[in-house]
């Protein structure tokens, strides 16, 4: 039977979750950065000069919350599998991610 090593499977369901969240602010900033998403931004917010770049600031402040509808669920895939330590990286870095996002947005809303 093969050896677990306990630091390592945490190591991963940290990556696990950075690599999720480096996914979703890239695909928010092709999303976001497109020119029909920029004219619709811009005739919702015509006043707005930087109406894509504040789109985009906002988007990456909300990642600590996006990050619900992937990270619970990997938690619970990896709990089921008999895998706790990676779960337990995937807890780790989400509640990292999740105060990291909202000391951030609390440094930039005061």
């Amino acid at each position: 039977m093969a050896r677990r090593r306990p630091t390592l499977d945490i190591f991963l369901g940290i990556l696990l979750v950075l690599v999720c969240n480096a996914a979703y602010v890239v695909t928010a900033f092709v999303t976001l950065s497109t020119r029909y998403a920029a004219e619709l931004l811009r005739q919702w917010y015509p006043n707005d000069s930087y109406v894509v770049l504040s789109a985009l600031f906002w988007a990456i402040f909300v990642t600590g919350f996006v990050q619900l509808l992937y990270a619970v669920p990997l938690y619970w895939i990896f709990r089921r599998k008999r895998r706790p330590e990676i779960a337990t990286g995937i807890a780790i870095m989400a509640g990292l991610t999740l105060l990291l996002t909202a000391s951030c947005f609390m440094s930039f809303a005061v």
